[in-house]
């Protein structure tokens, strides 16, 4: 109850009829950033405020508590019901509501078990501090300090603006944007401020560091790409020199084999005309005749 007062700037009758389902978490990326709590619901003077995520915690786990001591929970449950004796199954199953008073009257009782405002004694009138109206000035306060707009923490406190309520209309996710601003400084735990400070520091390296790699391997890639793409571009080329080379060394061959025949045709010819033991004679005195046979093979060689 204290941490929804703190961090809401609610006043303590917003628990009468304050049900489970008036209150909402706000969830970005599987994180509970804070809760939406409905103020009056039903009434003329409805309006909304937000929780910390430190108060909207600790109502669920007293929500859970009670469920666990035999209540049947719903959205219809009143956030705040009587206090049962621990083997009272019965007086836990079965909740009565509280008014302002009682519930005044449970926030003194602690005040006092923590030693913290102890009883007037003979002769005072007053405690050194309100009951329930000082946590809501220091919402205010603290508000204040974390540099909310001024007019939307009069929103959040459910305080009329006059003629600027004709004017001023902020949709929801706007009055969260500002209420986030002072998350911290309405967190009531400090211990949890750090360590979420730290948590998000670590995150943003770590969001820092994947972006790194990131470029790296985007840059290692693309330096891949172009090795194999030139050695693909050279690969290329030597295939088209490597069929070149056979192309030409084909045609060769196909030359040599076209003279081989001719020769063949030649030596043929000759036989059959001059006779195989004439054509050693030949050779011995027809040198014109084996010139123009050299000069004919060269010239069909080329």
């Amino acid at each position: 109850m204290v941490l929804a007062l703190v961090s809401s700037g609610i006043r303590i009758g917003a628990f009468e009829n304050l049900k489970w389902k008036h209150i909402t978490p706000v969830i970005k990326n599987n994180e509970t950033i804070a809760a939406k709590i409905l103020v009056y619901p039903g009434d003329k003077e409805q309006y909304y405020s937000f929780l910390t995520p430190e108060a909207y915690n600790a109502i669920k786990e007293w929500m859970d508590y009670r469920e666990i001591c035999g209540e049947n929970i719903t959205g219809n449950s009143l956030v705040m019901r009587d206090i049962w004796q621990v083997d009272d199954t019965d007086g836990a199953a079965n909740p009565k509501s509280l008014n302002a008073s009682a519930i005044t009257r449970l926030l003194n009782r602690a005040w006092q078990t923590q030693k913290i405002r102890p009883k007037l004694q003979q002769g005072e009138k007053r405690h050194e501090f309100k009951t329930a109206h000082g946590f809501r000035k220091y919402f205010k306060t603290q508000a204040e300090q974390a540099r909310i707009p001024s007019i939307k923490i009069e929103m959040l406190m459910g305080h009329s603006l006059g003629v600027t309520d004709s004017y001023a209309k902020f949709t929801e996710d706007e009055m969260l944007e500002g209420y986030l601003l002072g998350i911290d400084h309405l967190t009531v735990n400090q211990n949890l401020v750090m360590i979420s400070k730290n948590f998000k520091k670590q995150q943003e390296y770590m969001q820092n560091s994947f972006k790194d790699l990131e470029e790296r391997h985007k840059v290692e890639m693309e330096d891949l790409r172009k090795e194999h793409r030139e050695y693909a571009r050279l690969s290329e080329k030597q295939e088209l020199d490597l069929a070149r080379g056979v192309n030409m060394l084909d045609k060769k061959l196909k030359q040599q084999e076209s003279i081989n025949q001719q020769l063949k045709n030649i030596f043929t010819i000759l036989v059959e005309e001059i006779g195989f033991d004439n054509l050693t004679k030949i050779e011995n005195t027809s040198e014109r005749f084996l010139s123009a046979l050299k000069a004919y093979v060269a010239n069909n060689s080329e």
